[in-house]
């Protein structure tokens, strides 16, 4: 079994779906990985919800479209990201929200634009797990200059979380983003929005 770039793997077994395909043109499959005597190949039937396959291309497009809580049910457990807390322009401090501020990573599927109810876990700091209302966006209220942000404001905590890791487990989007006329009609909507995040994470 080769590795991609010339080299071998030295696999003693491979695991697959039954729908799997390789090599030129995809004309590999499972019954052609099982006749290679090297390594043993496990072949496993699609799994299906609902009468629906669970793909992780299905998955991915439902992040990324923001259907964090269909995609949960696919998963049988909330979509979770992690990343280090990075120091941002202190703007959610200033509307009275202090934000824990994350960089998506390009390489993994990040949720669509919009503000979601999540569960924060991680840093020893935080004790236990912690609701937070997360925004996902470049704050178009602002003109910030900066690109795409993960902003998680911690119901009830206050302290430092710079440098910490932390997990956000997401369980459902709250509502789109969207451009408000005022920082004052931000934060009435801002305030709405960590109230339904307190009545989803205590039903969760």
């Amino acid at each position: 079994m080769d590795d991609g770039r010339g080299g071998a793997l030295r696999a003693r077994r491979g695991s697959v779906g039954e729908n799997f395909r390789f090599g030129h043109k995809a004309q590999g499959d499972p019954s052609l990985l099982a006749a290679d005597t090297r390594f043993e190949t496990l072949v496993h039937r699609l799994l299906e919800v609902d009468g629906e396959v669970v793909s992780s291309s299905h998955i991915r497009g439902l992040v990324l479209a923001g259907e964090v809580s269909e995609a949960n049910h696919l998963l049988g457990a909330p979509f979770e990201l992690s990343g280090e807390v990075m120091r941002g322009d202190a703007r959610g401090r200033e509307l009275g929200f202090p934000t824990a501020n994350l960089v998506p990573d390009e390489a993994l599927a990040c949720p669509g634009h919009g503000v979601y109810a999540c569960v924060a876990r991680g840093p020893a700091s935080l004790n236990a797990a912690a609701p937070a209302a997360v925004s996902i966006g470049v704050r178009p209220t602002f003109k910030t200059g900066r690109g795409e942000l993960i902003e998680a404001y911690l119901l009830d905590f206050d302290g430092d979380l710079y440098g910490e890791q932390l997990r956000l487990d997401f369980l459902e989007r709250l509502r789109g983003e969207r451009r408000f006329e005022s920082a004052e009609r931000l934060i009435e909507q801002m305030q709405r929005d960590v109230e339904r995040t307190r009545e989803l994470t205590q039903a969760h």
